[in-house]
């Protein structure tokens, strides 16, 4: 997920992707206790994030507020985690049993929430798919904290029909 709600149609990998990427990625050890522990449905998802991948209390305070309370960006689309969860746990099981790294991203795009996990020979990604946000939970980075950079345009190809836009 993004530290900050991007422009419609933009591709972003921020904090929590980047700090479970760098947690699981090359360390089979690492991935197992994350699994274990997302697996469990008596620990609370973004607990797991703070203890393990090393989100701070800033970062898991914004992730809550934004993502996955009541009133978060989307609360029509309320609850998300457990998809969020999910996904996840299927990207973890599908890097584990074929010994690939996670690649994952945010996409706001659409007006649907859906989270998608594919592979080749080389990674697993996990793409979140949301529309853009809007209402509920302060559209502001967590306090003290720089914006990720939405992924590089000249890194992503993008094909739709003329019709749909």
């Amino acid at each position: 997920m993004s530290d900050f709600p991007p422009y419609p149609g933009t591709v972003t990998k921020g904090t929590v992707h980047k700090k479970v990427e760098q947690l699981v990625n090359g360390s089979q050890e690492a991935l197992e206790k994350l699994l274990t522990a997302l697996k469990d449905p008596a620990q609370k998802y973004v607990d797991i994030l703070q203890s393990l991948a090393g989100l701070t209390p800033p970062e898991a305070v914004h992730l809550s507020q934004s993502w996955y309370e009541p009133q978060c960006w989307w609360p029509a689309l309320h609850p998300m985690e457990p998809l969020v969860r999910q996904s996840l746990i299927k990207a973890l099981e599908v890097a584990r049993d074929r010994r690939l790294p996670i690649n994952s991203y945010w996409i706001t795009a659409g007006n649907q929430f859906r989270v998608i996990v594919i592979h080749d020979n080389f990674q697993v990604w996990r793409l979140i798919f949301t529309p853009p946000p809007q209402g509920g939970a302060s559209q502001t980075p967590p306090p003290q904290e720089t914006p990720s950079q939405a992924v590089d345009p000249a890194r992503v190809w993008i094909f739709e029909n003329p019709a749909s836009t």
